[in-house]
């Protein structure tokens, strides 16, 4: 009797509930800020680039190291780059007198951000 509960249990999941995971594990994560990092570990994502660049996994060290370096810089062009770009021509939403003091400051990623926490508290009253 009880296997055949646990047959039907299990039948009964994966055809109602385990259709809709997917969904269901969005929800639950989506109830924590987590500023679209939903990776476990933020090293992952550095190590999957690295990993990229380098394309092979072997090596001397010394030829590991040039390849590196050469990463470092291109990644480091690159954030200059997209920095010098958000700077020069900030977003409308975000060019406001609200964020003016702080617009050549603060990356405009961030701004958004602020901006869509900012746009959930109530028009009156105290938040």
């Amino acid at each position: 009797m009880r296997s055949e509960f646990s047959a039907k249990g299990v039948s009964y999941c994966e055809s109602t509930w385990l259709l809709w995971k997917g969904k269901l594990v969005a929800f639950w994560v989506d109830q924590s800020y987590h500023f679209g990092i939903t990776v476990t570990s933020p090293i992952e994502g550095c190590h999957a680039t690295l990993m990229r660049y380098l394309q092979l996994g072997h090596g001397d060290l010394r030829g590991v190291f040039l390849k590196m370096k050469l990463f470092w810089e291109a990644q480091q062009q690159s954030i200059e780059t997209m920095i010098s770009k958000q700077q020069l021509r900030p977003r409308h939403i975000i060019n406001t007198p609200l964020y003016a003091a702080v617009l050549q400051s603060v990356h405009g990623y961030a701004l958004l951000r602020i901006n869509q926490e900012h746009s959930k508290l109530p028009a009156t009253g105290p938040p």
